[in-house]
């Protein structure tokens, strides 16, 4: 099962109000991609996304900026900070969907799961008695 931390708790995703307490749970948890408005309080969007491309656990995972006040620039401004993707409230749902498909795609790539046992190769050693 795929689980995209939103920052409140559901079913298959975890939703925060601070940015603060987004960090501490995104240490605790194990999401594939992770959904953060960029205008969180206490700790913002920014500061979030710049700890977590310099932690080492963290580094690799997509995230995508949402926010309500979108001006021009912003998408480039949160692209450049580190985020993955830019998303403006509203949000389209099928643009949401084309937005979580892309960065699952991002994730696998990020961390390939590891071979089946049935694909290794490993060599084979002759014994003789």
């Amino acid at each position: 099962m795929r689980t995209i931390w939103t920052g409140v708790e559901e079913e298959n995703g975890l939703v925060d109000s601070t940015g603060q307490e987004a960090l501490r749970m995104l240490e605790q948890t194990d999401p594939d991609i992770v959904l953060l408005d960029s205008r969180t309080p206490v700790l913002d969007g920014f500061a979030v996304i710049r700890r977590i491309r310099e932690s080492p656990t963290l580094a690799t995972l997509p995230v995508l900026a949402v926010t309500a006040y979108a001006i021009e620039g912003d998408r480039e401004t949160a692209l450049h900070a580190g985020f993955d993707g830019f998303l403006s409230k509203p949000i389209n749902p099928r643009d949401l969907a084309t937005e979580i498909e892309r960065l699952l795609r991002i994730a696998e790539d990020r961390h390939p799961p590891p071979p089946s046992p049935c694909t290794l190769h490993a060599p084979i050693l002759g014994i003789r008695s």
